[in-house]
């Protein structure tokens, strides 16, 4: 049987294909699964605020640097990728591990409730079609300029895919769900922000030295 590729490794460069990026993510992957585990919500949190901080500033870069004149419809769907990611995790400073106190995270943390849960799990969602809509747009764009952006939004796009794969186990195990170990071990795991950082900037940073994130 043959298995489509996914759409950013078609018009990407090699070295930033989908299987390069599984590659260098794998050591970061290992190395969260004891963490996630038992998805208590406390890990999955800690989970969105190490990644989405990070997301933030790509998704930032990629709208503010890298698109401007080559994209009109990236620069608006990324706009409004922004907004359900700063739902999320608010605005935090570049550098940044913790999400905003009156961001949906910090809310749960503060009080922790299924309704919470349910909302940023939405807001997730809401970011992944808006991430989708940016890589849509991002496929008309010719040349080496346009393989990078193409890339660049995969990665975005993959974390929080990943991300939301936790989120149905995070909900059961607030429940008290037994099964909701066993539904995490089928989860895909996110890689950690350095791994995302590093990513990101060796696909970026040929095309667009001024759009890696720090």
């Amino acid at each position: 049987m043959t298995h489509a590729l996914p759409l950013w490794t078609l018009s990407g460069p090699r070295f930033g294909s989908w299987k390069w990026l599984r590659l260098i993510c794998l050591t970061a992957l290992l190395s969260i699964c004891l963490v996630v585990a038992g998805c208590s919500f406390a890990s999955v949190a800690a989970a969105l605020e190490e990644d989405i901080p990070v997301i933030l500033q790509m998704i930032t870069n990629i709208t503010t640097i890298m698109a401007p004149g080559v994209s009109g419809e990236v620069t608006t769907a990324g706009a409004l990728a922004m907004t359900a990611l700063q739902i999320i995790c608010g605005t935090p400073a570049i550098g940044a591990t913790k999400c905003d106190a009156t961001s949906l995270v910090g809310q749960y943390q503060a009080s922790p409730s299924t309704t919470i849960l349910q909302k940023i799990d939405a807001a997730l969602a809401t970011a992944n079609s808006h991430i989708n809509a940016m890589l849509a747009a991002a496929k008309g764009i010719s040349s080496a300029v346009g393989a990078a952006i193409v890339t660049a939004i995969g990665l975005a796009l993959a974390t929080v895919t990943s991300l939301m794969s936790l989120m149905p186990a995070a909900t059961m195990a607030l429940a008290g769900n037994a099964q909701a170990t066993a539904l995490a071990s089928k989860a895909t795991l996110p890689p950690r922000a350095k791994v995302l950082k590093m990513t990101f900037n060796a696909v970026v940073s040929p095309q667009f030295p001024l759009a890696v994130v720090h």
